[in-house]
């Protein structure tokens, strides 16, 4: 691609020399619109390459309350007029500006921001027990100038402040989830791991606090695990206890997934653990462990964190996708079709150097 950007600056640099009807800045404007058509096509080229999703665990670690408060400002208003003629006797245009005294009025409203940077707007109620089980503790921000005013004006009525609470208990008690995107080369390639059917769905994030990761169903226990995982270790445990084959539709992704498959979760007799990680001891350790103790979370957490050693997926860098010939040729001739067209059209005008 840079050899490509190169010929066309060379090769439109060569016209500009030759050619006196082509000045400096259509020489630039040539270069530019040259390396866009390029690139555009380019982009367009990769859009087939595989892409997958994978889970991130976070948890609320802020919320705020915006009190309301009604705003007073000025708002400016002009208007042209008709104000005589010109000396050519042509109608003369004056502006006029004058002020207005205007209210806006801001209504009370309550967000969160999770460990992963995502915004949620929340009830007066849900404000209120997070409040609680993040210490109680309330603090005001409010500079002194206005902060919340959005036209520029003063705050006349109502509390101008806005009031945040941080999760000073370090409670995991509000578990959040987001999903990630990762370039995938495992998707594209050739061997056993492409599989082109799904066979089993993998686990629905619904929204910010509610996924399936936990045999299809939300569980906050899970998920506060999952949080704490993920803090520490950068992984998602899914609880499965489908009889289909989930492994297949695994492994075309979830690069950061720790699957347990059982055949019931009340008194597992059966369980099979699988993903990408280098120790093998964590399969074996997490089945003998569920084999022995059923679905104990804690216990579950604690041979996570003992035996999880992630996988470095720059291993299979090989497979990264790369452009046929063919598309090469594609984007190649299609540069120095617009290099000609933008040539030709720059050359018929009036402007010499």
């Amino acid at each position: 691609m840079l050899s490509l950007i190169l010929v066309c600056v060379i090769l439109c640099y060569i016209g500009f020399i030759l050619n006196k009807e082509i000045t400096l800045e259509e020489f630039c404007l040539n270069v530019i619109i040259s390396v866009c058509v390029s690139v555009v096509v380019f982009i367009i080229m990769l859009l087939p390459v595989p892409n997958d999703t994978y889970y991130q665990s976070g948890r609320l670690s802020r919320i705020e309350y915006h009190p309301y408060f009604v705003e007073e400002y000025e708002q400016r208003h002009e208007e042209e007029y008709a104000c005589g003629k010109d000396d050519d006797g042509y109608t003369k245009y004056c502006t006029r500006v004058w002020y207005t005294t205007e209210h806006a009025t801001h209504h009370p409203y309550w967000t969160a921001e999770d460990t992963l940077k995502q915004d949620i707007y929340i009830d007066s109620t849900k404000y209120a027990q997070i409040k609680h089980d993040f210490g109680n503790k309330q603090r005001v921000y409010n500079n002194g100038r206005g902060t919340r005013c959005t036209h520029g004006g003063k705050a006349i009525r109502g509390d101008n402040s806005l009031y945040y609470v941080l999760n000073d208990t370090n409670t995991y008690l509000y578990p959040t989830t987001s999903m990630g995107y990762w370039y995938n080369p495992l998707r594209k390639s050739q061997s056993i791991l492409n599989t082109e059917k799904d066979v089993l769905k993998y686990p629905d994030r619904v929204d910010l606090f509610k996924n399936a990761r936990y045999d299809g169903k939300n569980s906050l226990a899970w998920n506060m695990m999952n949080t704490r995982l993920y803090e520490r270790m950068g992984l998602n445990v899914v609880l499965t206890t489908s009889k289909e084959d989930l492994k297949n539709t695994w492994m075309r992704g979830k690069k950061n997934d720790v699957i347990i498959q059982v055949d019931n979760i009340k008194n597992p007799k059966t369980v099979k653990v699988f993903g990408w990680y280098k120790s093998e001891r964590l399969s074996t350790e997490l089945e003998t462990t569920i084999l022995d103790n059923g679905i104990d979370l804690d216990k579950i957490e604690h041979v996570i964190l003992s035996y999880y050693i992630p996988f470095d997926f720059k291993e299979f860098d090989y497979l990264k996708f790369k452009l046929a010939d063919w598309q090469l040729i594609i984007i190649a001739i299609l540069t120095i079709i617009t290099m000609i067209g933008t040539y030709v059209a720059f050359s018929q005008n009036e402007f010499r150097r």
